[in-house]
């Protein structure tokens, strides 16, 4: 059989679906789901129609039919075909050896671009995780600190998914630093992730999850606050509102201090280093030539010509002796005429 033909068929049977099955807005449907990969957007109970109905390859072995479901998740780019890849698994990972399923469901984290089939792989991945977690926990540990923003967060919905599906649930120390690894992450998908885990460890461990979100209720975003706090009880939640908002006020009051302060250095700086303008230049005898300045301590004042300008009545000075001017002699503008032309 040749590798592509199930990839065929299975596009084959999801394209032929009735219209009243696909989405009449693929293009909003994309958006929602925050995939690149085509779509036709059949209904979910569709689409376990379909696999509860098989293929024609559903009969052969349970190898073989890995192997076939794997080429499929990895060749196929419709969105559809890569659900249902999703769907065998979930129809059968309960009969399958655990380290066969892993082994194989291990690798198509690198294909995910979408919360959907993030979620549905994160079912699986718990389930190997309760029954086999020395061979799960590992991996979980590596994709916390992926540079994918897909495997981060299946290394914490993967932890519990639904703790309600569990019959065996990890300690709490082993599970919250995976959470709390994520506290600060920046991507969307991440943080929801991070709420999921945050409220399903709250159902498996209450009273430490409550601790923990009321000692760190500044550092959840909101993205993942607004999932943790699904099952708290109206009272829980509403104190732990109250303890964010005041967290908020004082986060923009401390912003706003530093904002200020940052402003009145750069004004200090601008007045220090501003140059000054110049008005050291005088002008002298009637034609009104401005006289050269110079960089040189300014000429002490003859006191004698000072005298003799105050006792005719022509006290007019222009000193200009501050360090600014520097002029290379003291000027006295005398009504017009020069201090050479007193006496």
């Amino acid at each position: 059989m040749a590798a592509n033909t199930p990839l065929k068929e299975v596009e084959k049977v999801i394209q032929s679906a009735p219209a009243m099955e696909k989405s009449n807005d693929v293009t909003f449907l994309k958006r929602y789901i925050g995939t690149q990969y085509n779509i036709i957007g059949l209904s979910i109970p569709y689409h376990r129609s379909l696999s509860k109905k098989g293929y024609s390859f559903s009969t052969l072995s349970a190898k073989e039919q890995i192997k076939i479901w794997n080429n499929i998740w990895q060749q196929s780019t419709l969105h559809d075909s890569m659900t249902q890849a999703v769907l065998f698994w979930e129809k059968n990972i309960l009969k399958m050896d655990a380290k066969q399923a892993w082994d194989s469901l291990v690798g198509w984290t690198g294909k995910i671009d979408n919360w959907a089939h993030s979620d549905g792989l994160s079912g699986l991945y718990s389930y190997l995780l309760e029954i086999k977690p020395n061979m799960v926990l590992p991996q979980l540990k590596k994709w916390n600190k992926s540079k994918s923003p897909w495997e981060r967060r299946q290394s914490v919905v993967s932890l519990l998914h639904y703790h309600t599906k569990r019959k065996k649930v990890l300690p709490y120390s082993t599970l919250l630093p995976f959470v709390e690894n994520l506290l600060e992450d920046e991507n969307y998908f991440v943080q929801k992730g991070v709420g999921w885990a945050l409220r399903e460890l709250d159902n498996a461990y209450h009273k430490e999850t409550l601790v923990f979100l009321k000692k760190n209720y500044a550092r959840i975003s909101s993205t993942a606050f607004s999932a943790a706090a699904e099952k708290l009880s109206a009272k829980e939640k509403e104190e732990l509102k109250i303890l964010r908002k005041a967290a908020r006020k004082k986060k923009w009051i401390c912003l706003g201090i530093a904002i200020l302060i940052i402003a009145i250095i750069v004004i200090v700086l601008v007045i220090k280093f501003l140059p000054s303008k110049s008005n050291d230049n005088s002008s002298g005898g009637t034609s009104g030539a401005s006289q050269p300045s110079s960089t040189s301590s300014p000429a002490p004042i003859d006191s004698t010509l000072c005298q003799r300008a105050k006792q005719r009545g022509l006290w007019q000075p222009r000193c200009n002796v501050t360090v600014r001017s520097q002029v290379r002699q003291v000027q006295f503008q005398l009504l017009g005429h020069s201090a050479e032309g007193v006496g």
